[in-house]
């Protein structure tokens, strides 16, 4: 799944219609997310999914969230075809590495309980800035690191463009 369009059309709309957070807007970003995502972790080994999404992120999401939202989980368990009630924290915690449509749901999740509406499209930068605020771990890193935003900027217009077409 290599290439945005195929990503998008096999997993991350169905996985968003299917938890009622569709948008274009989240699709695009929860893509861009998972394109950005991807290239920082190049040369690192692959044991948090096409999210990269880190252990504590995960677990805060569901212990301060999810476990309030029996709507939502129901819905998770539906899109994964398990019982997510049943399984513990950590067993959870495995499906963001082998299972993309219930990483695409955290992904979108992550970003839903912010409370600050996502970004336009056109608004590259803001979208950057999104990313890296509300949804990369090692932000702090990062937060000056105009080539790292420059290079999610890059995301977004390949994703606008590839859905264009």
């Amino acid at each position: 799944m290599d290439e945005p369009d195929i990503l998008s059309a096999k997993i991350v709309r169905p996985t968003l219609l299917a938890i009622d957070l569709y948008s274009q807007e989240a699709e695009h970003l929860v893509l861009a997310t998972a394109m950005m995502e991807r290239s920082l972790k190049t040369n690192k080994v692959d044991d948090t999914g096409i999210f990269s999404i880190c252990q504590s992120m995960h677990n805060d999401l569901w212990t301060n969230f999810l476990d309030y939202k029996s709507g939502i989980v129901r819905q998770l368990c539906n899109v994964t075809n398990l019982d997510l009630r049943k399984i513990t924290l950590n067993e959870r915690f495995k499906l963001v590495r082998d299972n993309d449509y219930y990483a695409t749901a955290i992904c979108r999740l992550i970003y839903f309980r912010v409370p600050k509406s996502i970004p336009l499209m056109s608004d590259k930068e803001a979208l950057a800035m999104y990313w890296l605020t509300y949804f990369h771990s090692d932000k702090d890193a990062f937060a000056n690191d105009v080539a790292l935003l420059n290079e999610f900027k890059s995301f977004i217009g390949s994703v606008l463009k590839s859905n264009s077409l």
